[in-house]
């Protein structure tokens, strides 16, 4: 028998402490009993069972295939896993479902390399399948890659849409969510001129004459989607189904929503509210560096009441505290300039990217919510971003005299992170919350932003190993559908830290992490996270019956054979929302490969977040 199969008489004699032992005919029957599997319980020890019992919504037993027949009753449902992977239900410790929802319909230009001629075609194409209705009728594309534009170097123009139409407004928006390219005519209805000024969070990129060039980074692409009509509830609400059926397809069965606006949670309270919701969501709302600490607590707490309701859960905030580190945007926050090409070398400029908090205003808004007891969530790319999140953290348990033991804090993505702040997350009691699948050489990473980091700092880009080893509470997310949604490809790169075996690794030994470590941040470290540790994250006795079955053993297959993973089924609160089929392969697919023409995607959240 295996040493990892949890059976041994002295493990079933403690579980006898938790449920109290009792005759077989005292025992009431299970609903479900999964058996016969490797039962990953994600416990404080890891362990490993056999069997698990579902019943009325929670975890009734967890242990052998023999001690769980006395759960079997009449009526019980047995499922034999042959040997299969069950676990607790992934939770994702930062997404956007409504947005993945959104996108698994709209015009896409599949994240790839293409010319301009080439984005041209595409577009055109998507024109004519969707003709505009009048001059005022968006054409909405998603999915650009605008590091990917050829020949490299090539910075697009309002007048490369202009060639496709002048009288209908067009908007493409990148994959990283921090640039959006738009033609005149979307100027025009945004009112953007050669004189308005850039807003506090973005840049809207001029030609050299000065005129609006149609690209738009960060916050400037919001003067346009403001103007853009808003979806019809019942519109919202079928995207959010589509959101919800890929995430239980992949196995998630708790989300962070991380940047919600009022539209947001009207649709998730109104579809909860009719019984639909097949998800745990924790909707974080987006608090913008123009809000007092007065405004911004009496506009959260005041949606937070309005729109509460039985699986949705609205008592944290998003703080977006810069954008993106790769070329051409360069908008992250970093300690030290970018390098830029002098001469054929590559030396310090004077560019250190944009912070869009102050420290002073961010600290009183961070110690607002700590005070309040809401949670806290930063977007934080540049190391000198995540030295401002940590520094308001570190004034709000000041000021609070809040202890880090409460981990209500979280900052996500962590693209580079100062050596001298990997211990103060532990100390502060600050969540790293990591997108790992970008952790890998692609054109992201090599092309778009090594030269302009140099090599010591390259060296040190998604720090995972470095801030475990630091103790830093650890937590994953995809970022779907800034990237694509596929958390198995998550949990394998934070291993291998490769996707492409040509291009190798992305310096493995210094910051991959074991597979057993990347399933608890998954799991019970992202349900931490959301302060949801005692409810689910694990198989244990008492929790919610949020439970996957895979079509595979996770631990014994090659870790470069888990991003092909697939979900069989899916328990939330002892109740299946997902059962393996062909319909939801495909969900599965189209979610996983928005992205990229091979169906691997793996760009970075730099996310202008949904509003």
């Amino acid at each position: 028998m295996s040493s990892r199969i949890w059976c041994s008489c002295g493990v079933l004699a403690a579980l006898a402490a938790v449920v109290p032992a009792a005759s077989a005919s005292a025992v009431q029957p299970a609903d479900t009993v999964l058996r016969n599997g490797s039962v990953l319980t994600v416990d404080a020890h890891d362990r490993v069972a056999q069997a698990v019992a579902l019943r009325r919504g929670r975890i009734a037993f967890v242990g052998s295939d023999r001690a769980v027949r006395r759960y079997v009753g009449k009526r019980t449902k047995v499922v034999d896993l042959r040997g299969r992977t069950a676990m607790p239900g992934l939770v994702d410790g930062h997404a956007h479902p409504l947005a993945g929802g959104d996108i698994l319909d709209d015009c896409d230009l599949g994240n790839g390399e293409a010319t301009i001629p080439e984005l041209q075609a595409a577009i055109r194409a998507c024109d004519a399948a969707t003709p505009a209705k009048d001059g005022d009728d968006w054409l909405q594309v998603s999915n650009w890659n605008p590091v990917g534009v050829k020949p490299a170097g090539t910075v697009v123009s309002r007048h490369d849409l202009d060639a496709i139409s002048t009288t209908r407004p067009i908007i493409v928006s990148a994959s990283d969510g921090h640039n959006d390219w738009v033609n005149s005519r979307a100027l025009e209805i945004a009112g953007i001129t050669d004189s308005t000024p850039n807003p506090s969070d973005g840049e809207i990129v001029r030609d050299p004459d000065g005129s609006a060039r149609g690209l738009l980074k960060d916050g400037a692409g919001g003067l346009v989607t403001a103007k853009i009509p808003g979806k019809t509830l019942d519109d919202s609400l079928a995207d959010a189904r589509r959101g919800q059926q890929a995430l239980n397809a992949s196995g998630v069965t708790t989300a962070v929503d991380a940047s919600a606006g009022e539209s947001t949670l009207r649709t998730w309270s109104t579809l909860a509210r009719r019984g639909g919701l097949d998800l745990r969501l924790s909707s974080f709302l987006r608090i913008d560096n123009s809000q007092s600490p007065a405004d911004a607590w009496s506009y959260a707490s005041g949606l937070s009441k309005r729109y509460a309701a039985p699986g949705l859960t609205i008592k944290g905030v998003k703080f977006f505290l810069d954008g993106v580190m790769e070329y051409p945007a360069q908008t992250a926050a970093l300690l030290q300039p970018y390098l830029v090409q002098r001469d054929g070398r590559w030396t310090p400029g004077t560019d250190r990217g944009d912070l869009y908090f102050a420290q002073k205003p961010l600290d009183a808004l961070v110690a607002l919510f700590d005070r309040k007891g809401w949670r806290i969530h930063m977007h934080a790319i540049g190391d000198r971003a995540v030295r401002t999140g940590l520094d308001a953290v570190a004034a709000a348990r000041r000021a609070n005299h809040s202890s880090p033991r409460r981990l209500n804090a979280a900052i996500a993505h962590l693209q580079l992170v100062d050596p001298a702040d990997y211990g103060r997350f532990r100390k502060l009691g600050v969540f790293a919350d990591m997108q790992l699948q970008w952790g890998n050489r692609d054109v992201w990473t090599e092309e778009a932003l090594g030269p302009f980091l140099g090599r010591e700092r390259h060296q040190r880009i998604y720090p995972a190993k470095s801030l475990i080893a630091a103790g830093a509470p650890f937590a994953q997310g995809s970022d779907w559908p800034v990237d694509a949604l596929d958390p198995w490809l998550e949990l394998e790169v934070a291993n291998t830290r490769t996707i492409d075996p040509k291009r190798g690794a992305l310096y493995r030994s210094r910051q991959g992490i074991p597979l057993r470590t990347a399933i608890r941040a998954h799991t019970i470290g992202a349900a931490r996270q959301l302060g949801m540790q005692g409810r689910i994250g694990s198989l244990e006795v008492g929790k919610a019956a949020d439970v996957i079955v895979l079509d595979r053993d996770l631990l014994r297959v090659p870790v470069t054979k888990v991003s092909d993973t697939r979900v069989l089924r899916t328990f939330l609160g002892g109740r299946t929302v997902y059962a393996d089929s062909k319909a939801g392969r495909a969900t599965v697919r189209l979610a996983q490969e928005r992205h990229e023409p091979n169906g691997r995607a793996h760009q970075h959240d730099r996310g202008r977040e949904q509003h």
